[in-house]
């Protein structure tokens, strides 16, 4: 990835750790909070392997899911949407946690 901030697809909006997000998938819709982005967080190997990047959703489900910044323009996917910016405490993604893969 490029020094580039990460930002919301179609948009110059950088993505910011604490946002509120919808993610849409095939059968929900699902809505979280960013708690990693490359380049401010501190880094953690899996979000950050072989070149590529991943930014962290925390799920209000109590999941946590990862998705892929694109290479090219430091975007993400048009799937991932903001819904408001939310500086309230989040629990980041530090860097000995480790996830399945």
């Amino acid at each position: 990835m490029s020094n580039q901030p990460v930002v919301y697809y179609g948009s110059k909006a950088r993505v910011c750790l604490g946002d509120r997000v919808e993610k849409h998938g095939l059968l929900r819709r699902r809505v979280g909070r960013i708690n990693y982005v490359p380049g401010i967080s501190t880094p953690n190997h899996d979000m950050e392997f072989n070149g590529l990047v991943y930014v962290g959703i925390e799920l209000e489900d109590g999941g946590v899911i990862a998705t892929l910044v694109d290479p090219e323009n430091s975007s993400l996917k048009k799937s991932i949407r903001l819904l408001e910016r939310d500086s309230g405490q989040i629990q980041e993604i530090q860097p000995t946690d480790e996830f399945e893969g």
